[in-house]
């Protein structure tokens, strides 16, 4: 045998053991491959599958729940309810007097809220002007405004006016009488035994034909009391 091909047997182990020592190294990168596969997974969650039933099931959640996750699916289980229209606030008497007064004494005296109304407390006729309520002696009269609206509005038939009246004694209430004199012809007396309540107040409700254009004369008596009044129409 010959010296080179000794030195060539004797190298053949060690080609063997790189051989081996290559094949397992890659083995090891084979193995090691599959770890890499949730990498590629951690993506956007896709439309179909689990991810799609989870979103499903939120939704249901938020339009039967109206909870929590109601808001974080979007918010279209979060929208606040409107609040309820406010109660409505009805005066019991449009326009009277009576609304920043104190109530009426225990003996049905009213001459807090009289007091509180233009005019003259002492006997004798009173011009309403251009004002809406007036007192005269002991007696507030009016809506004289809505009034002369409504016989304006009437045109040449005037109107049937709604008047109120509020005594200055209201412990009874026997009812009103007014008598009405137009600018021409001979006057007319109506009466009114309609009474309401406006804010504790006491009042009478008492209705005037009104078709003649000019000043009326308005004398009212109610129990003890009485007021007089010029208004123009």
């Amino acid at each position: 045998m010959t010296a080179r091909r000794r030195i060539l047997l004797a190298a053949m182990p060690l080609a063997s053991l790189a051989v081996l020592s290559l094949t397992a190294c890659s083995g090891g990168v084979q193995t090691a491959e599959p770890a890499a596969s949730p990498s590629r997974s951690a993506g956007p969650p896709e439309t179909s599958g689990g991810s799609a039933s989870t979103q499903t099931h939120t939704s249901t959640s938020s339009a039967g729940g109206g909870g929590t996750a109601g808001t974080r699916s979007g918010g279209t289980g979060s929208t606040t309810a409107p609040a309820g229209p406010p109660a409505a606030t009805t005066p019991a008497t449009s326009g009277a007097p009576g609304a920043t007064a104190t109530a009426a004494g225990p003996s049905g005296d009213q001459k807090a809220l009289l007091d509180r109304v233009p005019g003259n407390p002492q006997p004798g006729c009173v011009e309403v002007g251009d004002r809406s309520d007036v007192r005269s002696a002991s007696l507030v009269m009016g809506n004289f405004v809505e009034a002369r609206a409504e016989v304006a509005k009437g045109g040449p038939n005037g109107a049937e006016l709604q008047l109120y009246v509020f005594p200055q004694h209201a412990a009874a209430m026997p009812g009103v009488r007014l008598t009405a004199t137009p600018p021409t012809g001979p006057p007319r007396t109506v009466t009114s035994k309609r009474t309401n309540q406006g804010d504790e107040w006491s009042y009478y409700r008492v209705a005037l034909p009104v078709q003649d254009r000019g000043v009326w004369r308005l004398e009212a008596t109610a129990g003890p009391d009485s007021g007089c009044f010029l208004v123009r129409f």
